[in-house]
């Protein structure tokens, strides 16, 4: 009964309904926090797939086109290290290449990029990358930060309606009643005594609401006195009484409008008779004329509610607190509390008289309860409710009890000090007076369980309070700190090995202190070594930092890579340049990790510096390898389409020049056209020395000394004379095992570049030649070089120079400085695989308007140099039958013209397929066969494989202008007799031929011998 009359309140409905709003708003609130963090964070992800794409794709494609694993699984591992970034893999042909992570979660994000790559100026798509990112992480913090956000402003909400409750109880109730009483004891025909509040009455133009009531009781008071003073007669007062009768009605009429709770009167059959406005709102209806003509039973979400309240009326005259849900007009569901009440009239007509109450906001305050009690109930922490003077456990969670080791009903009622172990429960009392000075305190304490255990416990008491500041209540929470007690000892216990581990790293560990105005403190001994600075030497005031020693192009990238980690509570890892003490510079790479505190903000950055100068040095060196060997193969490729080009030039230019008189002008031009043929040859011969697949060249013991004296006679004349010519050789030895030929063009390139980058201005050119020594670990940084002795052949100039950027690129063929159609940028490129064939190695020193200086190493040997014995002869002939089979028929038609002008009897077949079949037919007609390597339908070695299996004694010449899939020795361990490359002149396939003849008679003669 007082809880209903409690909730008739009208501070209570108040409370209630800026409770159901706020509760609202909250919501809504709370669901558009979420949807913009999930948002926040997809798109988070969503750039990060763009930036791996465009940062990875290039470097992913050349490595999938080089097949390198290894370097691919590092590329993934570095994606998958992304955060949310859970799997990435690679497919090719839709063939699993690598992968990294695995695809372990429900909810994941996938994108996927195609890999293409440019070859022959066709872009080939040749393999997949698949991204996996995972999504629990997001949903999981998601979540976390809405219950944080709904728990927070719901203890908001629920303080700041109490607090409304409390004025509107000071300011407006306590006078309401005061009113009521007086009205209640009111007489007007004794009544000498105004209505007075506790309220000082405001003029009239200011009076609020109750000004204006306690006045118009007051006068409401004299005037009823006065009207009951002049009643005389039974009449007068007669009609007093039907005029207060009136007035009650209209009162009652008045009340019934206007009172918040709905009002209702029905028969038993369920037709509704009268319902006040309240009803009408709280439904949903426009007017009472809409709600008093729908039928009651369509008003009830489940018509049986209905007949169970009539049931109850049957027996029973009142029915209170009967809940039931209710449809509104739209549809809507509303739950309401019934109290209905039967009359009978003197008549015998039936008639139900009720009040409904909505009570939504009631039940979501129960809800609220019911979870709290959930959360109390199966916190994993202790979590009790003590005395207003510490000294009592009044209620305690099942946590609280099992932690202690007692039941919930074991420890209710108890003294506090049952749990507090005897040695520290001295300490007890001043940490309750210090909770109640400050209301909250948090500290470490001994308990005690019940089987007499003692454990290290973290509490926390909150002290709640009333208004004038008496504490009400302690809420307690306990936390077993046992486990972290034993992990703080055992790192007490690691920090020791933690240390000695720093200190044998083999980088600079530091920690830089975030909050203390960025010091740097070294954790080990790496610091002079790599800097050349003891860390006092460093000092800046009281701050100490390496961020002075890096390279002013590389400050601002390191510092935007760390402040990013920073924000994004990650590791980083960032390349940089230092300046060491001696003004060298260190190439380093750093990683690091931001340590955070409990408040979110960084501490701490640990990180470890490594020097890696000389791997850096390997890593160009491999890089620039790697280059030059793509481009090493792109240049066969020409050289090989060249080569068939150039054959029939200089073969039917030299046979037409036999034919035609030395001194016609025919003759003259021709020889010009030869000449251009043969540079053009040599400028073959070039391209595929660069690519190191010309052929092996011959290699002998020479005099470096005399080949550069030479070739200095010979540059005197084509150099300016406004450039100095020195000579320095401060070799003893000076012998080397290499092509003379091939040397001088070095020497001759590296020069001619000499002279043009002094030809504006003059200067000296000095060519030195001078012994050196490479042990195992210098020779380890050249990846060419072997440990050993090596001659060290020098070009310097005192010209222009070069920037690292020129100078990372001068080996690359086609790559020049200069003007148009002053050099085709090839030379410099010619003379790294000349160089690279001998073994050696080339290096290149260079800085802006300081000249240049070319080091080239040779290997050093000690024998004595041998001399080449080079006489004429005329070209040798003869008469045997030769089939010769290449798929152009230009080459065919010179060849059997050249080799019938020797006196041979030849053969021609375009095709190999039907070049073996003519063979088959008739395998005695022919004494030698010449046959091209690349061609459609059968290759010229499988053509050899079958001509031999037919006849093993057969010679076989196989010409090729280049190719990757043959080379001599291949060509010799199939029984092909000579590999000869592309062009010949009539020199060379007269000789070659005849050989192959030759060894064939030398070889039948000797079996018939045996």
């Amino acid at each position: 009964m007082e809880n209903r009359k409690y909730r008739q309140v009208i501070g209570y409905r108040l409370l209630l309904a800026i409770l159901a709003f706020s509760l609202v708003v909250t919501l809504l609130t709370t669901a558009i926090h979420v949807y913009i963090d999930y948002r926040r964070e997809i798109r988070s992800i969503e750039e990060d797939f763009k930036w791996i794409q465009e940062s990875y794709s290039q470097a992913i494609t050349l490595s999938l086109w080089l097949m390198d694993r290894e370097q691919l699984q590092a590329q993934l591992d570095s994606i998958r290290r992304i955060p949310y970034i859970i799997y990435v893999d690679i497919k090719a042909n839709n063939e699993l290449v690598v992968k990294s992570g695995k695809d372990r979660s429900d909810l994941t994000l996938h994108r996927e990029f195609e890999l293409t790559h440019s070859h022959n100026g066709k872009m080939l798509q040749i393999g997949v990358t698949h991204i996996t990112a995972g999504l629990n992480d997001v949903y999981g913090a998601i979540s976390g930060r809405a219950v944080l956000i709904l728990v927070s402003q719901g203890i908001q909400v629920f303080l700041t309606s109490l607090f409304i409750l409390f004025i509107f109880q000071i300011v407006v109730t306590r006078r309401l009643n005061n009113i009521a009483g007086y009205l209640v004891k009111l007489n007007p025909l004794n009544s000498n005594q105004p209505l007075v509040i506790k309220k000082r009455l405001a003029p009239p133009d200011r009076a609020d609401e109750l000004d204006q009531i306690v006045l118009a009781v007051n006068e409401l008071t004299n005037n009823l006195k006065v009207t009951f003073d002049e009643l005389t007669s039974e009449i007068e007062r007669r009609r007093l009484v039907e005029e207060a009768l009136r007035s009650n009605e209209e009162n009652f009429r008045t009340l019934q409008t206007n009172v918040p709770i709905g009002l209702f009167k029905s028969t038993p059959g369920g037709q509704v008779l009268t319902v006040n406005l309240a009803l009408v709102d709280m439904l949903g209806y426009d007017s009472e004329e809409n709600l008093l003509h729908t039928p009651i039973i369509e008003l009830y979400a489940d018509p049986q509610d209905r007949k169970r309240l009539l049931d109850r009326l049957d027996t029973e005259v009142k029915v209170s607190d009967f809940e039931v849900s209710l449809k509104k007009k739209d549809g809507t569901l509303v739950p309401v509390s019934f109290c209905v009440v039967k009359t009978v009239t003197d008549h015998g007509q039936v008639f139900y008289h009720g009040s409904v109450q909505d009570i939504s906001a009631r039940k979501q305050a129960e809800e609220t309860i019911r979870k709290w009690a959930h959360l109390f109930e199966n916190a994993e922490w202790g979590v009790g409710i003590g005395s207003a003077d510490g000294r009592t456990l009044e209620m305690v969670n099942p946590a609280f009890a099992r932690m202690h080791g007692y039941t919930v009903e074991e420890l209710t009622g108890r003294p506090i000090v049952q749990i507090i172990a005897p040695e520290y429960r001295q300490e007890l009392p001043p940490y309750v007076r210090l909770t109640h000075d400050s209301g909250r305190h948090t500290f470490e304490l001994g308990h005690i369980r019940r089987n007499g255990t003692v454990f290290p416990a973290l509490v926390d008491i909150t002290a709640v309070k009333d208004d004038p500041g008496h504490v009400l209540y302690e809420a307690i929470s306990v936390q077993d700190i046992t486990e972290r007690k034993r992990a703080e000892e055992a790192l007490r216990q690691s920090e020791f090995s933690y240390r000695t581990l720093a200190q044998n790293l083999p980088g600079l560990v530091y920690r830089i202190h975030v909050q203390e105005n960025r010091h740097m403190q070294f954790l080990n001994h790496m610091l002079p070594g790599l800097t050349g600075y003891e860390p006092d030497e460093l000092t800046q005031g009281n701050v100490c930092s390496i961020d002075p020693l890096i390279v002013p192009e590389d400050r601002d990238r390191v510092a935007s890579v760390v402040k990013q980690a920073m924000a994004e509570n990650r590791f980083f890892e960032v390349r940089y340049r230092l300046r060491h003490k001696d003004g060298a510079v260190r190439h380093v790479s750093e990683r690091g990790k931001p340590i955070y505190g409990v408040d979110g903000q960084p501490i701490y950055v640990d990180g470890v510096i490594f020097d890696y100068t000389s791997r850096k040095r390997l890593e160009d060196q491999l890089r620039q390898a790697q280059k030059m060997e793509a481009i090493g193969s792109l240049a066969g490729g020409i050289a090989h389409d060249f080569n068939n080009i150039l054959a029939p030039i200089i073969g039917y230019t030299e046979m037409i020049l036999a034919e035609l008189p030395k001194q016609s002008s025919m003759h003259q031009d021709l020889c010009q056209v030869l000449r251009a043929a043969n540079r053009a040859k040599e400028l073959v011969k070039q391209i595929l020395m660069f690519s190191r697949m010309g052929g092996e060249q011959e290699m002998l013991p020479i005099e470096l000394s005399p080949l550069i004296k030479e070739s200095l006679k010979l540059l005197r004349a084509s150099i300016p004379t406004t450039i100095e010519i020195h000579q320095n050789i401060a070799a003893k030895t000076t012998a080397a095992l290499a092509d003379a030929t091939q040397i001088h063009q070095v020497l001759i390139n590296l020069c001619t570049n000499a002279a043009h980058a002094m030809r504006e201005h003059g200067g000296v050119l000095e060519i030195g030649l001078s012994e050196a020594e490479f042990d195992a670990d210098t020779a380890a940084g050249y990846p060419e070089l072997r440990p050993g002795p090596y001659l060290r052949l020098t070009v310097s100039d005192t010209g222009h120079g070069m920037d690292q950027a020129t100078i990372e690129r001068i080996f690359e063929p086609y790559f020049t400085t200069k003007e148009a159609g002053e050099g085709t940028g090839f030379g410099l490129a010619v003379v790294h695989g000349i160089v690279k064939r001998h073994q050696g190695t080339i290096m290149v020193y260079s800085e802006p308007e300081k000249g240049s200086t070319f080091s080239a190493y040779l290997p050093r040997i000690d024998r004595e140099p041998e001399t080449a014995n080079d006489s004429s002869r005329t070209l040798p002939q003869g008469t045997e039958r030769i089939l010769f089979v290449d798929d152009e028929m230009v080459l065919c038609d010179l060849c059997q013209k050249m080799l019938s002008q020797f006196g041979y009897q030849v053969t021609t077949v375009s095709e190999s397929v039907e070049a073996l079949e003519t063979f088959r037919k008739q395998p005695d007609k022919f004494d030698l066969v010449i046959t091209d390597y690349t061609m459609p339908k059968m290759t010229g070695a499988d053509l050899a494989k079958e001509i031999l299996s037919i006849r093993p004694d057969m010679p076989i010449i196989l010409c090729t202008g280049f190719s990757e899939m043959i080379s001599e020795d291949r060509a010799k361990s199939i029984g092909i007799r000579e590999f000869v490359m592309k062009p010949l002149n009539k020199k060379s396939v007269a000789e070659v031929v005849r050989r192959c003849l030759d060894e064939k008679k030398h070889n039948a003669a000797g079996a018939q011998e045996s």
